[in-house]
This record gives structure tokens, sequence and C-alpha cells, in this order.
């Protein structure tokens, strides 16, 4: 059960400081004694919200931003002689000000009491539901959700606003009966939300009303009982703070006052949730708190529409795939910090106004054994029925029933024949390949004919002529399903890499790494099990890795899955493996933010060091080498990136100054002008570049700062750095680069895969994604009955869990390897060409 945690803050102001009392309860009674404390006076925190405030509003002004698109009433603007660039830069620095302020007013507060509290109660790893109860309108403007405290402390905290309490109204069951207003669409695409809703939350009932008149508006809330009420349109809180209103057509804008009978009515009769997808809703949630409505999420300011339609996308994936409503705000909130760059602060909009007496609201999971089945059933279908009820009375079903209902596995693509996913019966590396190799293609075609005797023979062949770990895994598959091993001791285990969106050797690697140890593995004939291996392709894009993911989890044989190459993805697919119950294990995601877990029901496992670790490494050498000021290179927007910059900057903990942070998606001239800007302004200072990963689409402006530095300023970067273009660069611009890699492989390490391979470089993706599929195979075999998903998991937790990978020993701490093999690496320009080459401190 959810612990509920409730600061009560009563009537006070920001001159004098505000009383708080800490109330936590669980299933509804208190499990501590209330704890008291204060909130410390803050005359300047409001002016530092309307300075945010303003700047918010002045670089909505821009034409290609409009903001206010959902917004019945335009903002007054303040002084907006500002490029779009500087507008940008402006919100950000208010933001980071306000941030400052917030955290700083919080610290300085007499709260170590309830601190205490807290802590000796809520455990980090439990669920807990954070309450702010207040009246007061200014308290509630503020972002509670950047609460340093709880963010460090607390898994997924997410803050609720709440200014009284009501009985509690229930949970939601099927079908949820969803009442949808789309309402005056000027300039707007609000037919959007509505797909959305209609995609994403199928076992619904939807009634929509589109731009309906007041009158048909009011009696369908009335009329009818509704668990959930939505609304997309225009929308707007006046000056006063309290009175609000929604634009439900053309000409009729309405307030929840002037709906409170039919309001009251709903909410009496089941409403549960009330969601407004529009502008400026801290008024609307004022309103509808005060009709008793349990849950309400609101905008906090002005919303543009992709910003609307992102949060509501993510929003509604979690919560259909079983988080709980404050846990489905939480992760899509941490999507919205992804565009960032083009919505300064989109995170910080959505906010939940919610009733503190409610367990946690849960979006009805369809039960297992309904999913499918027709109702109406046939004469002909009763009987086939009763004939299999009939075997299993006989004690025949074990050899019979799966003749008549085989079960979806993993290499089963008749489910969705469109996903790029192959077990050997297509091709998928190398994507635009003109001439593919012959004796490989003959060999797929044999997989897809189910010859697979033929299959074996020609892919042997093509292995032959050419060492491809692609035709190395559908070899290996093909000798699987040409033989007569039990099914019981094949296990298939998908590998999604991004075949059709990024350099060949990212892939390759990959791939390389899982076809080695399958090999290894499978002609072990001490091996009673075997290793079947699915590729996928990801195409580095976020819908199509959910696709796949919904794909996989369908195939009850897969019992765990590899992937994805970006942290980006991994962050955004982990919610349906985790509603699933699937485990996800990345080789090469690093990215410390939204991945790393130390919660018994985590589902996400590396064997990789993340970027926290290796900014240590490189923080370490910094200072080890005298460096007192850096200036830092990142992409927006990207998880990886995103993570590696706020874990370098936490790593230098104020012992290196920053003296500038840029964006490697700007302008390659506005990129080499500010290297230029750094080399003259700090004669002694390190850049430290943090790029995306790489895609066939990604920026080269990791290597025009290299170009532009010219080898004058150190550099130092992480793992997306290295690469062939970037030896290319040559001698003079790579003397002064010290790189961090997961891990660097010793000569003889070098030699074993160079002798199996052929003459190649072992790179630490081809290392770390052996070592992801070894972590499988021990999870496997670590569990004393049958493997099952819940099985890999509790495996894969269990604190006595080891696996002896390519890289060493690789015990878990959460989902991270304990083990630190992050490694400095430079380049090495004393023959030609330049190489990678181990560094030491």
């Amino acid at each position: 059960m959810t612990k509920v945690v409730v600061f009560r803050i009563a009537t006070g102001d920001f001159e004098q400081g505000f009383p708080l009392s800490l109330e936590i309860r669980e299933n509804g009674i208190l499990c501590a004694d209330e704890v008291q404390g204060k909130l410390a006076p803050a005359p300047d925190i409001l002016q530092y919200y309307e300075e945010w405030q303003q700047a918010y509003y002045a670089w909505g002004e821009d034409p290609n931003c409009r903001w206010w698109r959902r917004q019945i009433n335009v903002p007054p603007q303040s002084n907006s002689n500002y490029s779009s660039e500087d507008s940008r830069e402006r919100v950000k620095n208010a933001a980071d000000g306000l941030e400052q302020e917030f955290n700083n007013w919080l610290d300085r507060s007499s709260l170590e009491e309830i601190k205490e509290e807290l802590l000796q109660t809520v455990r980090g790893d439990e669920p807990v539901k954070f309450v702010i109860q207040t009246n007061n309108r200014e308290l509630q403007k503020l972002p509670w959700e950047l609460w340093r405290f709880l963010r460090r402390r607390y898994r997924h905290p997410e803050v609720a606003l709440s200014s009284r309490r009501t009985p509690e109204r229930g949970v939601l069951s099927l079908p949820v009966k969803i009442l949808v207003i789309l309402g005056s669409d000027d300039h707007i695409d609000i037919q959007t939300d509505g797909n959305l809703l209609k995609e994403t939350l199928k076992t619904a009932k939807l009634t929509l009303l589109k731009q309906p008149e007041s009158k048909i508006f009011r009696e369908a809330l009335m009329n009818q009982s509704w668990d959930i009420v939505f609304f997309a349109g225009h929308s707007s809180t006046k000056p006063g703070g309290n009175d609000a209103t929604i634009s439900i057509n053309k000409k009729d804008s309405l307030s929840p006052q002037q709906l409170r009978i039919a309001l009251e009515k709903a909410a009496r009769r089941g409403l549960k949730l009330a969601i407004f997808n529009s502008c400026d809703g801290l008024g609307l949630a004022r309103q509808l708190e005060s009709l008793k409505i349990p849950h309400i999420i609101v905008m906090r300011q002005p919303i543009h529409d992709e910003v609307a339609q992102n949060f509501l996308n993510d929003f509604l994936i979690s919560f259909a795939n079983g988080a709980s409503l404050e846990r489905a705000v939480h992760e899509a909130r941490d999507q919205l910090r992804l565009i960032d760059h083009c919505s300064p602060n989109a995170s910080w909009l959505p906010v939940i106004f919610q009733n503190p007496e409610e367990s946690p609201l849960f979006y009805p999971q369809e039960p297992v054994s309904r999913k499918g089945i027709n109702k109406k059933f046939k004469f002909w279908q009763l009987s086939a029925i009763a004939f299999v009820l009939s075997l299993l009375v006989f004690g025949i079903s074990h050899h019979l029933l799966p003749k008549f209902y085989p079960q979806p596995t993993a290499c089963d693509l008749q489910l969705n024949k469109n996903l790029p996913m192959s077990c050997g019966e297509k091709a998928l590396m190398n994507p635009k390949e003109s001439q593919p190799q012959l004796e490989k293609q003959k060999g797929i075609d044999a997989i897809a004919n189910r010859d697979y005797s033929q299959a074996v023979n020609l892919l042997t062949k093509a292995w032959n002529e050419k060492k491809d770990p692609e035709t190395l895994i559908y070899l290996n598959n093909a000798k699987i399903m040409a033989g007569s091993i039990n099914p019981a001791n094949i296990y298939t285990i998908p590998l999604i890499v991004p075949f059709s969106n990024s350099p060949t050797f990212v892939s390759e690697d990959i791939v390389k790494g899982v076809a080695w140890l399958q090999e290894r593995f499978n002609n072990d004939p001490q091996n009673q099990l075997k290793i079947k291996v699915l590729l996928a392709d990801d195409s580095n894009n976020k819908e199509q890795a959910r696709k796949i993911a919904q794909e996989l989890v369908k195939r009850q044989d897969v019992l765990a899955v590899i992937g994805h190459y970006s942290s980006h993805l991994s962050i955004n697919v982990k919610p349906i493996y985790e509603s699933n119950k699937l485990v996800l294990l990345s080789p090469t995601s690093t990215a410390n933010d939204g991945l790393s877990s130390t919660h018994p029901n985590n589902i996400f496992f590396r064997p990789v060091s993340t970027t926290q670790l290796a900014s240590y490494s490189l923080v370490d050498y910094l200072i080890a080498k005298g460096y007192q000021k850096v200036a830092i290179f990142y992409t927006t927007g990207k998880a990886f990136s995103e993570a590696a910059k706020k874990d370098f900057k936490n790593a230098l903990n104020d012992r290196i100054q920053i003296v500038a942070d840029f964006d490697l998606r700007e302008d390659t001239s506005k990129i080499k002008s500010k290297v230029a800007w750094v080399k003259q302004k700090f004669k002694n200072a390190a850049i430290a570049l943090f790029p995306d990963a790489y895609t066939i689409s990604n920026d080269s402006n990791k290597l025009e700062v290299i170009k532009e530095n010219n080898g004058e300023l150190l550099i130092v970067g992480g793992d997306t750095v290295p690469e062939d273009k970037v030896l290319a660069l040559g001698k003079t611009a790579l003397q002064k680069m010290v790189i961090t890699v997961p891990f660097y492989a010793s000569d003889n390490t070098a030699k074993e895969f160079q002798e199996f391979w052929g003459n190649t470089e072992l790179n630490w993706p081809v290392i770390m994604s052996y070592d992801a599929l070894q972590m499988v195979i021990d999870a496997i075999q670590f569990q004393l009955d049958k493997p099952s998903r819940e099985g890999i998991q509790k495996a894969l937790v269990n604190p006595k869990f080891s696996s002896q990978g390519f890289s060493g020993k690789i015990t878990l701490k959460g989902s991270d390897r304990q083990e630190n093999t992050n490694t400095l690496i430079a380049p090495d320009c004393s023959s030609e060409p330049c190489t990678w080459r181990q560094i030491k401190n």
C-alpha cells in the first residue's frame, strides 16, 4: 500500500514565514506522530517566480513559439525585444534562479524534525504519495516537484497540491467511462488529443463532444455517470487567481462555477479524475477541487500544442500500462524535460490537485483470462472447447494442446509482420546494402520457408566467406530449429539495436557481442540449454521502440530483452516492460537519471557503468592536472547528454568553475565562435564534450568543437566521442584529449576477440553486449524452478547473484553494476592512422 505524506501549511505569509506540519498515513491510519516545522521568511521568492513567468511570457511572443495557442486570452507581455535564442536563455536563467532560490528557502527553513521523521518512516524505495495541502494561492504556484530533498531521497517523487480533505471516491473499474470534450480549436490541433485517448485507452468507453453547446455539455455531465472528464481546447485563469474559464465552442466560454450543479452531480455519481490539457489551469483546479473532484490534472502556465500532446501521450501510455496516476505524471514530466530546448521548462507545467484521503488511482487492467475472448460463441466453437476440455479430462492434453492452441512465441512473427523483427527470416543489418551477400540471402530465404537444414548449409558457407554477426546469429538459430532439441531447453532472447539509424559500426558491435556468446554457449556440449536470438530494429525512434516493446511483451516465451542502444529510448519504453514484469537489460544505456533504481521490483539492469561513475573519472583527472575552469558542450533534449552534463556538474561539486555551457544543436558557425570565445577568454580552461549518442542524423558539431579547438585546450568527454571520424582529424587536433569509456579491453582480451572475428577492433559495446547476454543466461540458471519472467527479475535483484562477464565479475546494486569499469583513453597518433589507447592518471 502506498503511504501518503501530507505537508500541511497553515496561514502565514512570505514576510513572517509559514507554520508547517507533517502527517504520514498508511491505509488511512496515521503511522507516525505529527511533527511540526516552519518555512522561513522568503520575501523575494515571489519576485523570482514573477521574473521566470515574465521571461516565459516574453519567450512566447516569438511567432515561432506561440505557447499561448491553448489560451483564451494572451497575457500581457513584458519587454520582449529579444531574439529567440536570447529569450530561451532568459527563461533558462530565470528558471535556474527560481529553482535555486526555492531550494535555498527550503534548506534554511526549520524542517529538521520533519525530514528526520520522514526518513525514518518512509523508505526511499517504497511507493509514496506527497501532497502539499494549502489554501495559499502563491504557495500553490511554486514548483514543489523540484524540492531537492525529495528528489534525492525518494524514487519518482511526484508532489500533488490540495486545499481540503473529502471522503474517498473509490477506484476505477472496467469499462472506464470517459467524457471527452474537444472545445474551441481556433489555431490549435486538439483532434490529436482525442485520437491519443482512443488509441491508448482501448478498453475505455469514450463519449466525444466536439464543440458542444452549453446545454448539451451540462446535460451530458448530469445525466450519465463518468469516471474521467477530459477537456482539450482554450482556457485561462483570470488575474485574481480563482476565476478560470474554458472555451467549449467558438462562442461560449464557461467557468466551473457556471457548471457547478452539473459538476457536483458528476462528482457524486463517481467522477474520479478531471484532466484539462489546456493553458493556465491553476484557477480551474482550485474551482474543481472545491466541487470535491478527487483527482485533477491541469497545466500551470500557457502551453504549446506540442507540449500538451507529448504530455498526454506519455501520461496515457504509462497510466494505461499500470502506473499510478502520480507515477504516470512523473514519467510524462521526465519526458517533457527532453524538449526543454524548444519549450523552456515544459516539465514544470503539469500539476496534480488531489484529495489526500484518496488511495493512488490506477487504470484498471483487463484480466488476462478475458483478453481476446469473443463472448458470442457459435455452436462449433463450443464444441471445440468441449473437445479440448475432454482432452484435459483424459490426460492427453499435454501432447495435443499445442497443436490446437499454440501460444505466440518470440519467433512467431505473424502477430505483426510489419515490424522489423527477425529470428532469421529477413535481414536487418545493413538495410541500405544494395547487393547483399548471396549465400546469406539464400539462407535467410530458407529460414523463411522453414527449410532449416538447408539454411544451416547456406549460412555456414556465408559465415565462412564473411564474418558477419547477423549471419552467425541466424546460423545458430537455424541449427536449433533444425535439431531435435527439447523446446523446454530453448530460450529466445530479443536483441534490439538501431540498425536503420546509426553508423554500421554501432549496431554491428552490439550484435557481435551477443553473436559471439551465443556461438560459444550453444556449441559447448556441457550446456543443455540453447539460446535463440531475435533481432529487432528500433531505428533510434521512440514510437518504433514502443511498438516493438508492446509486441514482445505479448510473447510469453520471452523472459528478458536486451536493449536499447540509447538511454533516451530505454527510458521511454521502460514503463511498457515494467507493467508486464519483463526484464530489460541494456549494454549501452549509461544515463543515470530515469534508469538507475534500487527498488525491489525494478526491471531495468545493465552491465555497463553509468554517467555518474564516468563523471567521477573525468573530474578526478581534471583536478589531478590542476584545471580550475571548464566549458561544457552537450546536446539538449537527449537523455544521455543531459545526464552526462548533470552528473559531471555534480561531480565537480564547485571544485572547478563552469564558465559556460553550450548546446551542440546550434548552428555550426555559432559553435565554432563559442569554442573560439572560450579559447580567447580562458587560456587554461578545459572543454567537456558530451554529444548525443551516434545516429545517422546526429549533428557533426562534436567534430567542429574538436577542429576549432585545434589541440589548444584539453578536451575531456564521454563515450559518445570516440569514433573513426574523430581519429581522422589528425595529430594536431587530437593532441589534448581524454575520453572516458565504460570498459577498455586488455591486449590478451583483444587477441582472443581478433582470433575469432578477424583483424577488427574490440570496442566496449561488444564486451557489454556479450556481458548482457551472459547476465541473462546466468539469471536463467540461477533459478531452481522453471525459469520465468518473475524468476529472472528476482535472480537479478538477489544480493547473491553475480555473473562472470567478459569484463570481469558483475555484481549489481539495484539496476546498476557495482564495479566501476570506466577507463580513460586518449588518441595515440605516434603512427598513422591514430588509434585509441588507455592512459594512466
